[in-house]
């Protein structure tokens, strides 16, 4: 009998420890806030303030080892080496993507969005018009503006093709803007 009283006892002790990690290190936009539907019924209200929390506790009391040893574990892990390298190669468009140049002018014409229900805005763009902006901002006297189609297999193994536009100074390819993303058919599903 002592032994099971040691071990709610813990069980008791973890949740207490889980209770005030919670209330140091919660943020201020809980999930919760976002869930709580105004105007509840009071079935919903009951479960929410007794039947969870009361599973809850029964749930750590009795299961609160596997968790100890869990977060143990992780804890004594080492680190791997390339958990800090990225998994893909950051995108960057090369002169072989490069397609036509084209004025500012031409490409807002273009690329004018005429949405007939009115979701997206009727300016160059749509709704990546303030990213079209801050591209066209940083386009200097004298730079040339491509348009560009980029194929490139992902980390995944899909094909993806990307197209936008990219300021070209000189014979540099500089920044650029991703208008549109889609993943290639596989060679089985076309």
């Amino acid at each position: 009998m002592s032994y099971l009283l040691g071990y709610f006892g813990l069980g008791l002790c973890f949740l207490l420890i889980a209770w005030i990690m919670n209330r140091l290190f919660r943020s201020d936009d809980t999930m919760q806030d976002r869930l709580t539907i105004p105007g509840a019924s009071a079935a919903f209200d009951f479960m929410e303030d007794a039947v969870i929390p009361v599973l809850a506790v029964a749930f750590i009391m009795l299961c609160w080892p596997l968790a100890a040893w869990w977060i143990a574990k992780d804890m004594a892990a080492p680190k791997r080496e390339d958990a800090d390298t990225p998994l893909e190669k950051p995108f960057a468009v090369v002169q072989g993507d490069l397609v036509e140049f084209a004025s500012v002018a031409e490409i807002e014409m273009r690329e004018l969005v005429d949405d007939p229900l009115g979701a997206a805005p009727r300016v160059p763009f749509g709704h990546l018009h303030k990213q079209w902006v801050t591209f066209r901002n940083g386009v200097c006297p004298g730079d040339v503006i491509w348009s560009f189609a980029a194929d490139r297999t992902d980390t995944w193994g899909l094909q993806r093709r990307r197209r936008g536009y990219v300021c070209v100074r000189g014979q540099e390819i500089g920044p650029f803007v991703v208008t549109s993303t889609q993943r290639l058919p596989l060679i089985g599903e076309q």
